[in-house]
């Protein structure tokens, strides 16, 4: 298998995954991560009555640094220019429906040259 270079491996991960989709999700009105974790809190808390509140705390809990920990991946990667890449993608996702198109576009080119500038360096 062709090994990808590090832009094209920033642009598919980060700027598509975590900025366009989670903005994509925003726009369509649902929460992937509490849709999935929903069945399995509900089978723990089947399982041991009363557990559900302290399971859903914990799930959002993991779930904050989750994010966290992708910005945080993103910036290590892209520096500052590929955080405004993230961003503009999950603009992007939010506005779909109208411009969002542009500012996917532009996040897509951005991406690219946030790994190139930073691997310059």
């Amino acid at each position: 298998m062709a090994r990808r270079y590090s832009g094209e491996a920033f642009t598919q991960e980060f700027v598509l995954l975590f900025g366009f989709l989670s903005g994509l999700w925003i726009y369509a009105g649902v929460n992937p991560e509490a849709e999935i974790a929903k069945p399995f809190i509900e089978v723990i808390n089947s399982l041991i009555p009363g557990t559900g509140a302290g399971l859903s705390f914990l799930y959002w809990i993991v779930s904050a640094i989750l994010t966290i920990g992708s910005f945080w991946s993103s910036y290590t990667i892209g520096d500052k220019v590929g955080l405004i890449a993230v961003v503009l993608a999950f603009i992007g996702g939010i506005f779909i429906g109208s411009v969002g198109i542009w500012f996917l576009i532009a996040a897509l080119i951005i991406g690219p040259y946030a790994v190139k500038r930073r691997r310059a360096r």
